[in-house]
């Protein structure tokens, strides 16, 4: 059991390439917020990386300074995401500026660490529910939905934020190794992204 958990946190760790090889080969037909998402996905990898070799070393205090500080990045990172692709103009600058409430919250955890799982959880769903009403709206504009490179990231940051909150909300208290089924949902996040790149790849010119 205990090898094929490693297994699954390696094919987690290297499944991001896939996606982030074919952004990167297409770099500059881009947008800037598919650009932007991409060194995303690269630094998430270099995080990953990082961690495996903090880890290997038993040295504790870096690798949760590194989780910690990542857990700030991601969650800022991904309300200016949301912000820049909102389907909603009104509600634009609230997502802009969302990080001026993420900071604080996110400082708590010095002091009290159990603030850093509140943070956790407060910001997935915020990003997991939003990103759903998004994909809605942007169903209702979209011709070809299966063609629109922008509602499969955001299904894949829908599907990745809500099963995370799930899995740290939920199933971490109930079965004690369950966090490892957080790596799955890692590789089907990157699956999807995957899959939508090349579906829309047609549409880049």
């Amino acid at each position: 059991m205990d090898s094929l958990i490693s297994w699954i946190s390696i094919v987690s760790t290297f499944s991001v390439l896939a996606p982030l090889f074919l952004l990167l080969k297409n770099f500059k037909n881009y947008e800037f917020e598919i650009k932007a998402l991409a060194l995303y996905l690269l630094t998430g990898f270099l995080m990953d990386v990082a961690s495996w070799y903090t880890y290997s070393t038993n040295n504790s205090e870096i690798l949760n300074f590194l989780h910690h500080s990542y857990d700030l990045f991601e969650a800022v990172f991904l309300s200016w995401f949301l912000g820049r692709v909102s389907p909603y103009p009104r509600i634009k600058s609230l997502y802009n500026w969302l990080w001026t409430v993420l900071l604080p919250l996110w400082l708590l955890r010095f002091y009290s660490p159990e603030w850093m799982g509140r943070f956790k959880i407060f910001s997935q769903v915020l990003i997991a529910f939003s990103s759903c009403f998004f994909i809605l709206k942007m169903v209702e504009k979209t011709p070809d939905v299966s063609r629109n490179l922008m509602v499969w990231i955001l299904l894949g940051i829908f599907f990745y934020c809500f099963c995370t909150y799930f899995i740290l909300g939920t199933l971490v208290f109930v079965v004690a190794k369950a966090w490892f089924s957080h790596n799955l949902v890692n590789i089907t996040t990157n699956l999807i992204y995957f899959i939508g790149v090349i579906r829309a790849k047609k549409t880049v010119s």
